[in-house]
């Protein structure tokens, strides 16, 4: 069964698995992550609080200006509508990040940090998991940041259009590195991030999705995982 969410991080499967899922019986349990965790590191966002902290805030803001708040939801849809909500996100991101001027030594703590509760709640979920005799696979996802292949011209334009982003290529190399460490230290993990080298075509539609001839390589590599 497929139970991914679009957007989640770790947190948030773990979560979806203790409220919904937990009476499914299951042999094989695969979480394929990585990329939203490490979006969420790079934007400051507290690990512990990422359930609620978006959502509380959204609905708050709702309450407390409801005429901004919808008004802000319309210029969204009219910018996804024509193309440019990306861009402007970028804009948007990039001033942030200039403004928070923040040191190399003082993102990887940050990354250490997120890390280290990211490696409590593996620890957790894989002794509940060893309780009640299920195999869980730890997946460490492609991304456009980390993988060696070629880029085609279409995913070199998408690469050097997020990487107009401050410290964005560095941090996301350095997320990468350190929880592929991190991950190695479990029992059954997979680092995919290197899963399409070898392609030459277009594979990454986006820093972290991939289209059709992804979705073949990745599913061959779940599929003799779990044989």
């Amino acid at each position: 069964i497929n139970c991914g969410v679009p957007g989640h991080v770790l947190k948030q499967h773990v979560s979806l698995y203790f409220n919904y899922l937990k009476n499914i019986k299951s042999e094989n349990i695969i979480i394929m992550f990585g990329f939203n965790d490490m979006v969420n590191c790079f934007m400051g966002r507290n690990y512990e609080g990422i359930i609620n902290e978006h959502f509380t805030i959204k609905t708050q803001q709702l309450y407390d200006e409801p005429i901004k708040s919808s008004l802000k939801t319309i210029l969204s849809q009219v910018l996804i509508f024509f193309g440019l909500k990306k861009y402007v996100f970028n804009k948007i991101l990039k001033k942030k990040i200039l403004k928070r001027n923040e040191k190399f030594d003082d993102m990887n703590i940050s990354i250490d940090n997120y890390l280290n509760d990211i490696k409590k709640e593996i620890t957790f979920f894989q002794n509940f998991c060893d309780r009640f005799n299920i195999k869980l696979h730890l997946i460490l996802q492609p991304s456009l940041y980390v993988t060696k292949k070629n880029f085609s011209t279409y995913e070199k334009r998408r690469f050097d259009e997020w990487n107009l982003i401050p410290n964005r290529k560095f941090y996301v190399e350095n997320f990468y590195k350190k929880i592929d460490h991190l991950l190695s230290n479990f029992n059954s993990y997979y680092n995919f991030s290197n899963c399409f080298d070898n392609e030459k075509d277009t594979i990454f539609i986006d820093e972290c999705h991939y289209g059709d001839r992804g979705s073949l390589i990745v599913s061959d590599l779940l599929s003799k995982i779990i044989k």
